[in-house]
């Protein structure tokens, strides 16, 4: 599966979680909070006929719905990982920007076309979630029949609001596979200002 790929099913899945209780029980917060944002989204992706409809405002109405509940800013740092001493703070900036609003559009032109069938948020255990930790378990089903098996992981933030950081999809760790990508864009271009100008959906350097 492609990097593209995954991060379409993992935040389709995210933001489906409304539409799949878990077995009628009552979710601790970190998964409510997802599942609250659900339904403003959805409405969203089903106002718009097609990709070609999609226009930098409808961008912005998704990123005012995922900046909430999504740490961009921790997430692309993380994805810097190594090289932060090699970027200034603008750069970590731009990145930061760049990264934010390309996943976000790429992620749009994705839900109006994604093809979920089945999704399942799986009953916390006691080992799920701390004070300031909490990982969130779903099986998900495509219209292909293909299977997938999620965990998000989320942390409380200096605000104290809980915000996704990473997302592990059959066992795939996105942090470390964008980190990689990032990794491999700074050894072609050796340049931090040509791997944000040419990062592209999915976290392509």
């Amino acid at each position: 599966m492609s990097m593209q790929s995954i991060f379409t099913c993992g935040f389709l899945i995210a933001m489906q979680f409304a539409m799949a209780p878990a077995y009628g029980q009552e979710l601790p917060r970190p998964h409510q909070l997802v599942r609250d944002s659900a339904d403003q989204v959805l409405e969203l992706s089903r106002s718009i006929n097609g990709i070609d409809d999609i226009d930098d405002a409808d961008v912005q109405r998704l990123l005012e719905l995922l900046d909430p509940i999504v740490g961009f800013r921790q997430i692309a740092r993380a994805v810097i990982g190594d090289h932060s001493d090699e970027l200034n703070a603008e750069q970590i900036q731009r990145f930061t920007s760049t990264f934010r609003n390309a996943m976000t559009r790429f992620y749009l032109e994705s839900l109006v076309t994604f093809d979920l069938q089945s999704v399942a948020v799986i009953p916390p255990e006691n080992t799920d979630e701390t004070d300031d930790q909490a990982r969130v378990r779903v099986e998900a089903e495509d219209g292909a029949g293909k299977h997938y098996d999620l965990d998000y992981l989320l942390r409380v933030d200096t605000n104290n609001d809980w915000q996704v950081l990473n997302m592990v999809i059959d066992g795939v760790n996105l942090g470390a596979s964008y980190r990689s990508q990032f990794d491999s864009a700074m050894d072609t271009y050796n340049d931090a200002d040509k791997v944000i100008a040419n990062w592209r959906n999915g976290g392509e350097g």
